[in-house]
């Protein structure tokens, strides 16, 4: 039997991760207030993103999609979460940019992976 990503598995991942440092001091919201959608890209883990109605941009709903293709393991889940979690924090604080790993994301994964034991590198 292998690990199957549903909507679920994603938000607990979210709230297991949001009682850990450095996410413990970020203020994100509940991952019920959320939106976690899985998807079958092939090559593309997934994303964090802002949704919303064109008449009503500021009434939007962040979430997270995450490709079943490509999270097949509990660990890449919790790896790939923590990685969105930096994107939703940037996406928070406004520091979201065109660049999309720039310096505000190289800075919180920085911290994420100390503490995490996750490789930079290929964060």
């Amino acid at each position: 039997m292998s690990f199957h990503l549903t909507p679920q598995t994603m938000e607990a991942a979210y709230e297991l991760l949001r009682t850990t440092p450095p996410f413990k001091g970020w203020k994100l919201p509940p991952g019920d207030t959320l939106r976690f959608e899985v998807i079958a890209h092939p090559r593309w883990f997934g994303r964090c993103f802002y949704w919303y109605d064109d008449k009503k941009p500021k009434d939007g709903v962040y979430g997270f999609e995450g490709s079943y293709r490509c999270i097949r393991q509990l660990s890449t889940l919790i790896a790939f979460m923590s990685h969105e979690m930096c994107h939703l924090k940037e996406f928070l604080d406004g520091s979201r940019g065109d660049v999309e790993h720039g310096a505000s994301f190289k800075a919180l994964a920085k911290r994420v992976c100390k503490v995490h034991g996750f490789d930079e590198g290929a964060f």
